[in-house]
């Protein structure tokens, strides 16, 4: 960071001349930077035997105390940060033998045969050999599993056909989208899935390609960052994969400096990739998104260009993309910060519901880009709402919605809970923009909810029950019945009690997608 402000005051008088981003990134490599720090962390690779087998003895530990959770997870890394094939077999065995106890006894077979093919030590042989067929007889007799029976979204997903709506952009609203008919509150107006999306912190249960739940993930053969659900995914992850596999250190760390890197970058590859096919319709449908790239100091262009040039510099260096992608380094150069700023702009946190002892906390666990929810606008009143079904994000609406009129969600902060002078000031920070909805034209005082909230007290108590026991059925039901007393009290502006009906519609479509479903005993 030192040497990042060194260089900034040094170039600061020429950068402020700049027009453009590839005009930013080459004055800066053209600088003399020291690359090192950064040439360390890719040459060092993180796979490791002795750090596995570490990892694999904590495993063993946290099995032996019936923590299950800690030893599945203990036993992924092991696999993850495994080199050898012996090693990686070891972390293997001792996976499949919780998946057996938690009564995940496919998932454990399927450990038990990749512990065979990695060259596990003969002197074990027979002791998987008896394992296997202790699973295989515990999976013929149904006994009862141990996992308990969350809603699967990639099962129960809401369907919708997306014909509802349509985007739109002119001077006035910039991208925005209408309704195509009359929408009803709690109809669902869009389901949309990401473009693609990136994890945001080590973990051993998500696919890092599909964002699926699995519990016996399998690790790339490289570095010890990315996990697969399946070859297939492995496979469609590596051709962009193959080029990030090394700066996975890297963007840890600079991650820190600029956040949505991650993202940016592997948005970057995959559009270049598909434009060298002569591809380029995601790539227009990035460019159709806003960016605010006028709107941005000074400071905050040079923090963009700054991170570009250090993945520049080691792609070029360490990897075969610009031989692979011929004559698109400079394509490269000026697109990577622009990614970045649609990122820190249209990027979308996906979140988990998990249980507490006191309810319920919402986990972040990946960061995604989806081409039509962006194209939704921020109302402080607004008439839509959206959650998400794992990846997929779902938008309802929340208030009657005539055809042809704006469909607009909340970008955080709404007018009953926070004040006009607050969400003007996080909306210019985060979204560059000054709202003119009709709470803010208005004024629309704050809103009293405590108060309001002791009325309906009953009905938030039958909502987190639901939740608590995460009853799919029960919160559609309550959704439907909370919508329909919504419509039968809606008005043009918010009265007392309204607030509370629009929340707790919100809060009965919640899917309660908890991945930690292994029990401790």
């Amino acid at each position: 960071m030192d040497e990042m402000e060194t260089i900034f005051q040094q170039v600061k008088y020429s950068f402020e001349k700049c027009t453009c981003n590839l005009q930013r990134v080459n004055l800066l490599l053209n600088q003399n930077i020291q690359w090192e720090m950064y040439e360390e962390a890719v040459l060092t690779s993180n796979k490791n035997d002795s750090n596995s087998t570490e990892i694999r003895k904590r495993g063993n530990v946290h099995f032996k105390q019936n923590r299950y959770v800690e030893a599945l997870e203990s036993y992924t890394a092991a696999i993850a940060s495994a080199k050898s094939k012996r090693i990686t077999a070891l972390a293997y065995s001792g996976r499949s033998a919780v998946l057996a106890k938690v009564g995940l006894y496919q998932e454990s077979l399927v450990d038990l045969e990749r512990a065979f093919y990695n060259d596990y030590s003969q002197e074990f042989t027979h002791q998987l050999a008896l394992r296997r067929s202790q699973v295989i007889k515990k999976q013929n007799s149904n006994r009862k599993t141990q996992v308990l029976a969350y809603p699967n979204y990639h099962v129960q997903a809401t369907a919708c056909d997306n014909t509802s709506f349509k985007i739109h952009t002119d001077n006035k609203f910039g991208r925005h989208v209408t309704t195509t008919r009359d929408i009803e509150i709690g109809e669902v107006v869009l389901v949309d899935k990401p473009y693609t999306a990136v994890l945001l912190q080590d973990n051993y249960i998500y696919c890092s390609e599909c964002l699926k739940v699995c519990y016996n993930l399998i690790s790339c053969d490289a570095c010890a960052k990315a996990l697969y659900c399946s070859i297939y995914c492995k496979f469609v992850a590596s051709k962009t994969h193959k080029y990030e596999c090394c700066l996975s250190d890297v963007l840890d760390r600079l991650e820190s400096i600029k956040d949505g890197l991650a993202l940016g970058l592997k948005i970057t590859l995959l559009v270049l990739i598909q434009f060298r096919q002569n591809k380029s319709h995601d790539l227009e449908e990035i460019i159709k998104m806003e960016a605010h790239t006028n709107s941005l100091s000074v400071r905050m262009h040079f923090t963009i260009a700054w991170v570009s040039s250090i993945i520049y510099v080691l792609l070029k260096k360490h990897t075969d993309l610009f031989n692979d992608l011929e004559g698109m380094e400079e394509m490269f150069k000026g697109l990577l910060p622009l990614i970045i700023q649609v990122v820190h702009v249209n990027g979308v946190v996906i979140n988990r519901l998990e249980p507490t002892l006191e309810g319920y906390e919402m986990i972040t666990y990946a960061r995604g880009l989806y081409f039509l929810f962006s194209g939704f606008n921020h109302s402080c009143y607004p008439n839509a709402f959206f959650y998400q079904e794992g990846p997929r994000l779902v938008v309802r609406a929340l208030g009657t919605i005539k055809k042809e009129e704006q469909c607009c969600i909340s970008y955080g902060c709404t007018f009953s809970t926070t004040s006009k002078r607050r969400r003007q000031i996080e909306l210019q920070e985060q979204f560059y923009f000054t709202c003119t909805c009709r709470a803010c034209s208005e004024n629309w005082p704050e809103e009293d909810e405590e108060s309001d909230s002791r009325e309906f007290s009953e009905s938030f108590d039958l909502v987190e029950m639901a939740l608590l026991r995460n009853d799919r059925r029960a919160l559609e039901d309550l959704g439907t019945a909370f919508a329909r007393k919504l419509k039968s009290v809606e008005v043009t502006a918010p009265t007392r009690g309204l607030t509370c009906l629009r929340k707790l519609v919100v809060d009965c479509y919640q899917v309660y997608e908890s991945p930690r479903n292994i029990t401790n005993e």
